[in-house]
């Protein structure tokens, strides 16, 4: 599609231009310059949130803008800044319409998603990609789901000298469409070496590689590396994610899947004072591969400033890590708000002495407000540890509970419910106990909470 044939596009209001000579109102006299900056508001005040983004069609708003009135037509037509950002529908294959945008958006920075399914596979897709790697040097806010093969087209345009490829780009979420299906696909590799220097959030889901290559990342304050595909996990080693953060020093959000227990404990720790959230998968998704030992990793590490963290060890584990654990929080003094645990008590020792350095672990939360247990299979010593009946109760602030898996009798549950939620200052608001061993539960007077809005679900 030419310029001209997108100028002589009609949107669904163009028949109020043909009354333009008979009618007049204030809007056409708007100058040219004002106009463009009401049609601003338009647009998401933030383009790196896609849910926003109007979709690239002929019904998108500059089309309806510009149906309006000619005066407006002129302007929104003309106007770069409505043109550079856009949603690519699923089952959008037209190359002339996305040229034509792109040419309308001149030299703006470039905002947009692309989230393919499987179905979409079969459609010739190298025109469209073509065209959003000829415009890589304008890339700001990107987010895609797609095949393999594109995913190492956009990977070679933005490495191919990332200084001048990318300068614009900040946001990066690049997500292999077949990995998640189960389909095997080759490894891309991601270098961080050349920098970029505006990139702050990177999104990587599939089957990467990251190669860090030496300097510093300042800017980036948000990473995910994940592999949702069991069967070929190249993400990370315990020495890359370590690595990650010691050249990452403003990274505020670590999501990132462990596959290699390779770590080497180096001479110094290191104290990260900006992560605030860290999500540990080990391995990232249920296979036989044993789990990561990764205590040394934790002492190691101190995040003074964390509020939330996710350990989630799926595989074979010889002995629970609570232990460190337990040292790492007590070291780090961090304000946990969110902690979440998933991991088989199964092992050759004590299942109680897990769960005591369990509590423990616990005992160094008071403001914990969220508390996830995933097949840590716990007892009634958990329960107890959270019942408001003495000082030293783990967990006063606590207001959502939830355990996956476990051993729990009724009695403790009531018990820790019903002194919790008669305390004046209650903020417990949701317990979820499933697959804990308790039969059909009913009590009248949790039922009675239930009815003023406690949100309870026990079995």
């Amino acid at each position: 599609m030419d310029s001209q044939s997108v100028d002589n596009v009609e949107s669904p209001s163009t028949s109020a231009m043909a009354h333009d000579a008979m009618i007049s109102s204030p809007a056409q006299s708007l100058i040219p310059d004002l106009l463009a900056e009401i049609f601003s508001y338009t647009l998401p005040s933030d383009p790196s949130n896609f849910h926003l983004l109007p979709r690239l069609s002929t019904s998108g708003t500059p089309f309806v803008l510009g149906g309006i009135c000619r005066a407006w037509r002129n302007v929104a037509l003309n106007e770069p800044n409505l043109w550079s950002c856009f949603e690519i529908p699923r089952e959008f294959t037209n190359a002339g319409v996305l040229r034509e945008w792109t040419r309308r958006s001149q030299t703006h920075p470039l905002s947009f998603t692309w989230m393919l399914d499987i179905h979409t596979f079969r459609q010739n897709l190298s025109p469209v990609s073509a065209i959003l790697v000829a415009n890589v040097y304008r890339w700001r806010h990107v987010r895609v789901r797609v095949p393999s093969q594109i995913c190492e087209q956009f990977t070679a345009a933005l490495l191919k000298d990332a200084q001048l490829a990318a300068p614009e780009l900040e946001t990066l979420h690049l997500e292999t469409h077949g990995e998640r299906l189960g389909m095997y696909t080759d490894t891309l590799e991601f270098d961080l070496s050349p920098g970029f220097p505006r990139l702050s959030r990177l999104a990587l889901e599939g089957n990467y590689k990251l190669s860090l290559g030496g300097g510093v990342f300042g800017q980036l304050r948000n990473v995910t590396l994940i592999c949702k595909n069991g069967y070929h996990l190249q993400t990370m080693s315990l020495d890359n994610c370590f690595g990650l953060l010691a050249t990452c020093p403003n990274l505020e959000i670590l999501v990132c899947g462990i596959v290699d227990e390779e770590f080497t404990p180096p001479e110094v720790g290191l104290v990260h004072s900006a992560l605030q959230s860290m999500n540990l998968e080990f391995p990232p998704h249920e296979s036989s591969v044993e789990a990561p030992d990764f205590g040394a990793f934790l002492d190691s590490l101190t995040l003074p400033s964390l509020h939330d963290l996710s350990l989630l060890m799926r595989g074979e584990i010889e002995i629970p890590p609570w232990a460190q654990v337990k040292t790492f929080i007590e070291r780090s003094c961090a304000p946990l708000k969110s902690l979440r645990l998933q991991g088989p008590m199964e092992y050759d020792g004590e299942p109680e002495t897990a769960e005591s350095q369990l509590v423990e672990c616990l005992r160094l939360t008071p403001e914990l407000q969220n508390l996830l247990l995933d097949t840590i299979e716990p007892r009634d010593v958990l329960l107890h540890a959270l019942t408001l009946s003495s000082p030293d109760t783990v967990c006063p602030s606590l207001r959502k509970l939830t355990v996956y898996g476990g051993h729990l009798s009724r009695d403790a549950v009531k018990a820790m419910v019903v002194s919790r939620l008669e305390k004046e200052n209650n903020t417990l608001q949701t317990v979820i106990l499933r697959t804990c061993h308790l039969g059909k539960f009913h009590d009248a007077q949790i039922s009675g909470y239930m009815a003023n809005g406690f949100e309870f679900e026990a079995y």
